[in-house]
């Protein structure tokens, strides 16, 4: 004769226990998702920032090497930068840019001013 077996000693977890784990889990997610909210509002800013240093860093360096580019509005800076500043050192072609998009160069202007010609960074971001 063969013998059957029975799972009745053999339950599981209770309902008690997955609702207390089911809890749990929705407070870690509670505290987490604000977290990861504020992580990416900061890596956002910080992007626009270095963004921007990248643009003055540029715009000093094709100076230095030779350009003569004095601009009258940020406007203009930003297009030549973007599109690309040539300078000729001896036999050499240099280009200085930065490949912004237009929703990053109009961010990156919260950082940057004019002065002399030159763009200059602010890292308050207040400029406009």
């Amino acid at each position: 004769m063969s013998q059957k077996s029975s799972n009745l000693g053999q339950a599981g977890f209770s309902l008690a226990e997955l609702l207390v784990v089911i809890a749990v889990i929705g407070v870690m997610a509670a505290i987490a998702v604000p977290n990861i909210g504020s992580i990416t509002s900061h890596a956002y800013y910080a992007k626009k920032e270095r963004n921007a240093q990248n643009v003055a860093m540029v715009a000093a360096s094709a100076r230095a090497a030779g350009a003569n580019n004095t601009w009258q509005t940020l406007d203009q800076a930003l297009d030549d930068i973007v599109s690309g500043i040539h300078v000729q050192v001896g036999t050499e072609s240099l280009e200085f840019r930065v490949p912004l998009s237009d929703s990053d160069r109009t961010e990156v202007a919260t950082f940057l001013r004019l002065e002399g010609g030159r763009v200059i960074y602010e890292p308050s971001g207040s400029v406009n």
